[in-house]
């Protein structure tokens, strides 16, 4: 079941992967492509990211709508990936922050990757997590205006809940999936496969003309022996006058034409 808003499919051309050449339409989800469009997808390396930038919701719907369909929330563990994300939203002219797959639900304070391991700082954390409003603000998005990762309201929970105020932030997201390598390789395999055919059949026709001339050198030879083997023409007994002589295999032969 594909949890996605339908949107027009328009075709994208990315990264190479181990010699194979990789588009989205070979190595993202097929269905999840045609229901959202190929336009919303991206490729990096062994992963496929979905840019969902028309849809806002809660940030454990968001993880469910990537779940349903074989992914989860992006979770960009390096500076590379988390640039490559900043990439990607700017292509898409997103300016609203996008919900990431990161949360300290818990352990206040200790943020974690959808995954279960701990994340790394490198100074890009602007978290708000402070005063009456912390203890919901347990979930992640990354704002394209300053880069850096900021935490959001993600549970029915705090003082402002308590008092019937929700602290649920509705954003955009991202989700990723490992690529589908079996379309990439089958691909691969196909011209691979083209590619010995033809191989093939030059060298078949290669085999057939060195054949071809084989058998006219062996003519040309056989020919070359003939006239070689040609007994001494002596007939001084025979003399056919006008009529000439008659011939065998190129040969002269005492008898009269």
């Amino acid at each position: 079941m594909f949890l996605f808003a339908v949107t027009v499919t328009v075709p994208l051309l990315v990264q190479s992967v181990l010699g194979a050449k990789v588009t989205v339409l070979n190595s993202c989800p097929s269905d999840a492509v045609k229901v959202v469009g190929s336009d919303h997808f991206q490729v990096m390396n062994d992963t496929c990211y979905l840019f969902l930038t028309y849809e806002e919701v809660t940030y454990d719907a968001a993880k469910a709508k990537c779940q349903a369909n074989g992914g989860n929330l992006a979770m960009p563990k390096t500076k590379d990936a988390n640039e490559f994300l900043l990439q990607g939203m700017n292509s898409l002219k997103q300016l609203k922050p996008m919900w990431i797959g990161m949360h300290d639900k818990i352990e206040e304070g200790t943020m974690v990757w959808e995954d279960g391991t701990e994340v790394d700082d490198w100074g890009n954390y602007d978290w708000a997590n402070s005063g009456w409003f912390g203890e919901g603000e347990d979930c992640v998005a990354l704002d394209p205006k300053d880069r850096k990762w900021h935490d959001y309201g993600c549970l029915q929970t705090g003082l402002l809940n308590k008092i019937g105020v929700s602290r649920n932030a509705k954003l955009p997201f991202i989700c990723e999936y490992p690529i589908q390598k079996d379309g990439a390789d089958s691909d691969a395999t196909v011209k691979k496969d083209k590619a010995d055919d033809d191989a093939a059949v030059k060298k078949d026709k290669a085999d057939d003309d060195a054949t071809v001339k084989e058998d006219l050198d062996s003519e040309d030879n056989t020919n070359i022996v003939l006239e070689d083997q040609c007994p001494p023409f002596n007939c001084p007994d025979l003399d056919c006058g006008m009529d000439g002589y008659k011939t065998k295999n190129n040969c002269q032969l005492c008898e009269c034409a």
